[in-house]
């Protein structure tokens, strides 16, 4: 839990401890991985055929995924540099007509496979606890215990990003805050460019 004061206001923020896997949103990619101990990604234990079809086949653009396992587990697409620890646990692919549909006809490699590894950094940073929630209050809650929250949210990953979007939520209380004392004022994102 951290607490940080903006623009008079206090931020808290805590890991969310409901996240639900970002696997059950719509995504690009199917996640294929292989493990004794869990049950990661989309599908599971892939027969091993089909693994090599879809890794080798020119109707795919697909990614290796890695996962080093040690007091917890973190996954990527790059190889880990622990022998002992790591290996390779599946893949994320993506069919090339759907990937026509995402980025039209005239996509690049590089844009889906940045795409693909977009997915597979969210996805362990629900798998290290990296997905946060913040509460915005008037008063600082550590000095005022029965402070409740002006607003509050759940669900965001990274820290960093969670509390930007509450700085957002900040910056329209304190517009709304500073009208109730200017007749007239407009909160800045409301004001038209002349």
């Amino acid at each position: 839990m951290n607490i940080i004061e903006y623009r008079g206001f206090w931020i808290k923020t805590e890991q969310d401890k409901d996240a639900t896997s970002p696997r059950e949103n719509d995504n690009i990619g199917t996640m294929v991985c292989s493990h004794r101990k869990y049950n990661l990604g989309n599908i599971q234990n892939m027969d091993q055929d089909e693994f090599d079809k879809i890794r080798n086949s020119l109707e795919y653009i697909s990614l290796p995924i890695y996962m080093y396992e040690h007091s917890g587990i973190t996954i990527s697409t790059k190889p880990f540099n622990s022998y002992f620890d790591s290996g390779l646990l599946g893949m994320i692919y993506v069919e090339i007509e759907k990937a026509k549909k995402e980025w039209g006809e005239l996509f690049s490699i590089q844009t889906v496979e940045n795409g693909l590894n977009a997915e597979v950094e969210e996805y362990n940073q629900y798998l290290t606890g990296d997905v946060w929630c913040y509460f915005v209050y008037d008063k600082n809650p550590e000095e005022n215990e029965d402070s409740e929250p002006l607003d509050s949210c759940c669900g965001f990953y990274g820290e960093d990003f969670c509390v930007g979007e509450a700085k957002r939520v900040i910056d329209y209380h304190a517009d709304e805050k500073l009208k109730e004392f200017i007749p007239g004022m407009e909160p800045k994102e409301l004001k038209k460019e002349e």
